[in-house]
């Protein structure tokens, strides 16, 4: 049986509704599953494939779609949220590698 493990990650989204709730942050929460195996990578390589992986989801959650241009994905990932969620998966983490290859990221 493949075991998977899960790290929880809460994005914050600016929902301007109206001019009086233009300000305010709503928290959404989803799932990046991870094989348990890939949590405990062998080699550096290995870790920066599954820090890409974790990278992709959360460009996703936090609004740039896998096809989306490499000049909003870079723009994303000077946001609050990615960078938010990316510190919280990075603190959940305990494998060095795993680590190392998230902070390459930030």
């Amino acid at each position: 049986m493949r075991r998977s493990g899960v790290l929880m990650c809460v994005l914050p989204a600016v929902v301007a509704l109206s001019p009086a709730q233009a300000g305010e942050l709503q928290r959404h929460q989803f799932r990046i599953v991870v094989p348990s195996a890939d949590l405990q990578p062998a080699d550096p390589a290995a870790a920066r494939r599954v820090a890409a992986r974790i990278d992709r989801t959360v460009l996703e959650g936090c609004g740039a779609a896998r096809t989306a241009w490499p000049t909003l994905k870079r723009a994303v990932r000077r946001s609050p949220c990615w960078r938010d969620s990316m510190d919280e998966i990075r603190r959940r983490l305990t494998h060095p590698l795993l680590i190392a290859a998230i902070d390459d990221l930030l």
